[in-house]
């Protein structure tokens, strides 16, 4: 028997993650749509924490996170059905086959029993009860992890046996990281370099493989696959490959990014070594061409438009219908700041009622706002500007002093306002500066943004203000010599 001497810091950082994992389990038992990132990121962190127990508790907090894995897919599977997402079902399919994993690891009664019953869900009304059953789980305490090595074999090679192989994955695309949503051309050759770092090599392992999974078919991209050899003689873990990656099908602004994975298994002799895959296991890319689907006809607008999507999405429970409705108004309104940076249109005094029928021109004349087009609607016990399918858009006009998208704040609250009443989360500012201006203008990108209202309280559904920056009275550019 071996013993080893609890490290008190390593006990409450184990401690602490299994915390937050009952913390995100809670609170998404009790509605709170961003719950998902936090099991996600607690169930890697217990992957992790789980190499550095032994006996039964590694075991034990090994399978919960792999349980906390697949209640994570049941809640935003969960979420996309009630925001009308059309491919919903990505995310039960991927929570039953975490479940079944679970199952092929012979895990404890209760763990087993919520994982037959995961792969058995056909509504999201029984979700609150898994959530319920796993909130009512006990692990044993990390502290007791090294008494539980009396239970291991004595001999190292056994012992070795029963050690997860946890691999920590990280990808860079064309030379940088690859976070959050990556946009990329159609058609074109990218780099896409993974590194993994693993805590052992299995005995009798001759290849580590990472292969690309992805709901999308099979056929619009190509994603590499890593093979990775040990040698011998090598003591580093640490391991790096590049391959190419392309997307054949461009996208539209309104279309869902693709969604891809790394799944890695050893290769043996004798069959196949399982290996837990934490870190960058997801990812997602967009397939964007500006030349064959071009928004506003500006690259610095579309590209903002794309990063506004991305953003949005990272704020559950807005249908995909009025996220379309928003970068349409944006798009419209963005061009129109982008030709008045090319053409100098807003040059002279401007009033409010002025702007508003410049801008409720330049909405109507669009085929695809027009008629669904309303000025001054009532809303909030006030009156907005202007509205497209209760879609709330405020106007300002500044004439003194020179502005940013931050001074957009000033009117955030009347905006909000207008839009919570509407029974919507997303509204649009567009703020006219008509100062005098004494130097260039920068690109009109820095003029678009997102602003993001906190919800009072414990509430988690934050309000989205698009904010559009407008200039008018430029200076002239032999002025500027």
């Amino acid at each position: 028997m071996r013993h080893r001497r609890n490290d008190p810091a390593e006990f409450r950082s184990i401690y602490s993650v299994r915390v937050d994992s009952i913390e995100a389990l809670y609170r998404a038992r009790h509605g709170d749509a961003d719950e998902p990132t936090a099991m996600r990121d607690a169930a890697e962190q217990l992957t992790a924490a789980a190499c550095k127990l032994a006996g039964q508790a590694r075991r034990q907090y090994a399978h919960f996170a792999k349980l906390l894995g697949a209640i994570e897919m049941l809640v935003r599977w969960a979420a996309a059905v009630r925001a009308g997402e059309s491919d919903s079902n990505r995310f039960l399919h991927a929570a039953q086959q975490r479940a079944n994993d679970l199952e092929n690891t012979e895990p404890s009664d209760t763990l087993l029993q919520l994982a037959v019953k995961i792969g058995t869900v056909a509504s999201v009304n029984e979700i609150e009860d898994i959530l319920d059953q796993a909130l009512e789980l006990t692990l044993i305490l990390p502290f007791f992890g090294a008494a539980m090595e009396r239970n291991t074999p004595a001999n190292p090679s056994d012992e070795e046996k029963l050690e997860s192989v946890v691999g920590v994955v990280s990808l860079r695309l064309d030379g940088r990281p690859l976070n959050g949503v990556a946009t990329i051309q159609p058609g074109v050759a990218h780099d896409l370099e993974l590194s993994v770092a693993l805590n052992r090599w299995p005995e009798g392992a001759t290849s580590l493989i990472l292969d690309a999974l992805s709901v999308e078919d099979a056929k619009m991209y190509e994603l590499p696959r890593f093979v990775f050899t040990r040698v011998p003689e090598a003591d580093s873990l640490e391991m790096q490959s590049a391959g190419r990656l392309r997307i054949d099908v461009p996208q539209t602004l309104r279309s869902r990014p693709m969604q891809f994975s790394y799944v890695a298994h050893f290769e043996s002799t004798s069959g196949r070594i399982p290996l837990d895959v934490v870190g960058q296991r997801g990812f997602e890319l967009r397939s964007h061409d500006p030349q064959l689907h071009p928004v506003t006809g500006y690259h610095q607008v579309d590209e903002k438009l794309l990063a506004l999507r991305s953003e949005i999405r990272l704020y559950p429970g807005i249908p995909d219908s009025d996220i379309a409705d928003f970068l349409l108004l944006m798009g419209i309104l963005g061009g129109l700041a982008a030709r008045g940076l090319q053409d100098a249109i807003f040059q002279g005094s401007w009033s409010e009622d002025k702007f508003q029928a410049t801008v409720k021109q330049e909405l109507r004349r669009h085929p695809k706002v027009a008629a669904n087009l309303e000025e001054h609607p009532h809303a909030g016990g006030g009156i907005s500007d202007l509205s497209f399918r209760l879609l709330r858009i405020e106007l300002k006009v500044e004439p003194k002093k020179l502005v940013t998208v931050d001074d957009a704040a000033v009117y955030s609250s009347q905006t909000a306002q207008y839009v919570t009443a509407s029974d919507r989360r997303l509204g649009i500012i567009a703020l006219l500066d008509t100062s005098v201006k004494s130097q260039a203008p920068h690109s009109v990108a820095n003029d678009i943004a997102l602003e993001v209202i906190p919800p009072t309280g414990t509430g988690s559904h934050p309000i989205l203000l698009g904010v559009v920056i407008l200039r008018g009275n430029l200076a002239t550019p032999s002025d500027l010599s």
